[in-house]
């Protein structure tokens, strides 16, 4: 029967699925957390702000030595609303980490510390 590497993978475990192929880091998980969410929601964003907005008048607004393509106004755009939802990603990921810090009280062994108390 096939199954799928998802169903193998928790039969057999990560290492035996994918052999030459090594798991990610937490700090790599956190990135990807961060920049996939926020690149979606850019994307996102930049289709429903242009759909009302067009960056060509924009351009033309502006004085003759700050003139810039459509094109270059749907880029600036679009990595401008990255920037904020990756900060807006950061930010949820900062609090959940702060949050799990405080829940988690290191226990007592009965072992003196690194002062020596």
């Amino acid at each position: 029967m096939n199954s799928s590497p998802a169903e193998q993978e928790e039969e057999q475990g990560f290492e035996e699925v994918y052999p030459f192929q090594k798991p990610w880091s937490r700090q790599a998980r956190q990135i990807a957390a961060i920049i996939w969410p926020s690149f979606l929601s850019a994307a996102f964003a930049t289709m429903l702000f242009f759909a009302v907005v067009d960056p060509g008048l924009i351009g033309d607004s502006m004085t003759p030595s700050q003139r810039f393509s459509r094109m270059t106004g749907y880029g600036l755009g679009f990595f401008f609303f990255w920037l904020i939802t990756m900060i807006s990603s950061s930010t949820s990921i900062l609090l959940i980490r702060s949050y799990n810090r405080r829940l988690v009280k290191p226990q007592n062994t009965g072992q003196p510390d690194e002062q020596g108390e």
